[in-house]
């Protein structure tokens, strides 16, 4: 299978939106664990890392949809492509 300029920047894009989305994810299952053990206070600064956990994610999930759209049509799923974008209009 031969790829072309555009397949092969779009699988890259994706692949480097995979891997920054992973930590983010992590970072987030860190914050559920703390809230969930009682170590977690409800501070500014866990506030804060939450927040930005959710801005992380949202634009991450914009630039999949920005810089992928090709593959994710290509790959036939219109469902997921209809998530990430209501995922970046609520911000989350």
């Amino acid at each position: 299978m031969a790829l072309n300029n555009l397949d092969l920047a779009a699988l890259v894009s994706s692949r480097i939106c995979h891997d920054l989305i992973s930590p983010i994810g992590a970072i987030n299952n860190g914050l559920e664990l703390l809230n969930m053990s009682g170590l977690a206070h409800d501070g500014p600064e866990i506030q804060l890392i939450g927040d930005s956990v959710k801005s992380a994610r949202a634009r991450i999930r914009f630039f999949r949809i920005t810089l992928v759209p090709l593959l994710v049509m290509s790959l036939g799923r219109p469902r997921l492509f209809r998530s990430w974008m209501i995922c970046l209009i609520v911000g989350g």
